[in-house]
């Protein structure tokens, strides 16, 4: 320490007495790099504090001094609720409830018997969803003149399938396609699959106006602000695009999966026979009733 501070002394270039003054990111260097070896400051005044309010080392056990920062005081009854509410997730496996030794979400909201009378009490024992929105439970036209896509996906085991369906503003196939691949593809990724499917189909039927109902809401965003996007899905959409000339108006839209019920069947009917197909009005029997429930139902 004594070479030290006789190197800080001295350290003026004319040799003359005096301090040279470090700046704080170089104090905390090794003393081989011309610092003095300080540990990080901040991290040091972090551990300070940790020792004061957290003597034992647990987050959920501070210790109560006397005029405390509020801060601190938000993180100690932050800590109390976590306790009492979830922190049997990681702390406490035994529901506060009804007493049962395993606790998990599913028994939380669903199979403890206290919540359950609760909710059946209130009427909720119903999809949640059911109670905040009211979805539509069919297929509805479009404006005049314009053609509706709707499709959807399915990802089972390793293979991936989509089905397409089209039809124009009084209800009627216009056309469709299913088809799936090898290959297990996370869910957004799944979509666009589909989605570049969809162009295809639409060049291929020279539709110039469509709208496409889609029960992915962060795909619905992404296609919406495509141009903008620069992340590597919005490229994606962006190159599916491309060689779209022909279609110049077009609207996407979210729609529950419920209107979705006959894209859903063809995916999983692609999947299940291993198979492709594109249709104009000569669709497969298979799907000719769900067709006209979702139109006049």
């Amino acid at each position: 320490m004594h070479s030290k501070n006789q190197r800080i002394c001295w350290a003026c270039k004319d040799k003359d007495r005096g301090w040279a003054m470090l700046a704080w990111d170089k104090v905390s260097l090794p003393k081989g790099m011309g610092g003095l070896a300080f540990k990080d400051i901040r991290l040091f005044n972090i551990a300070l504090l940790s020792s004061k309010y957290f003597p034992n080392g647990h987050l959920f056990h501070p210790k109560k001094v006397d005029k405390s920062l509020y801060t601190w005081s938000s993180i100690a009854t932050t800590a109390n609720a976590l306790r009492k509410g979830f922190g049997w997730q990681n702390v406490n496996k035994e529901c506060n409830r009804c007493g049962a030794s395993t606790k998990n979400l599913i028994h939380a909201f669903k199979d403890c018997p206290t919540t359950l009378a609760i909710v059946t009490c209130g009427g909720l024992d119903g999809p949640i969803s059911s109670v905040i929105f009211t979805f539509p439970k069919k297929w509805e036209k479009s404006l005049r003149g314009t053609v509706k896509f709707n499709f959807d996906a399915t990802v089972s085991n390793t293979k991936t399938g989509y089905g397409i369906i089209v039809r124009d503003f009084e209800g009627f196939i216009i056309g469709g396609s299913f088809g799936f691949k090898k290959e297990e593809m996370v869910s957004d990724w799944v979509k666009i699959y589909t989605f570049e499917e969809i162009l295809k189909l639409a060049r291929m039927l020279n539709i110039t106006k469509a709208t496409f109902e889609i029960d992915c809401a962060t795909l619905t965003n992404r296609i919406k602000k495509h141009k903008d996007d620069i992340a590597l899905m919005g490229y994606s959409i962006n190159e599916c695009f491309r060689n779209m000339d022909r279609l110049h108006n077009f609207d996407v839209k979210w729609e529950n999966h419920t209107c979705n019920k006959v894209a859903d069947i063809l995916s999983k009917y692609a999947i299940f026979n291993e198979s492709h197909s594109i249709f104009c009005m000569d669709y497969p029997t298979i799907i000719h009733k769900l067709v006209m429930d979702d139109v006049v139902n």
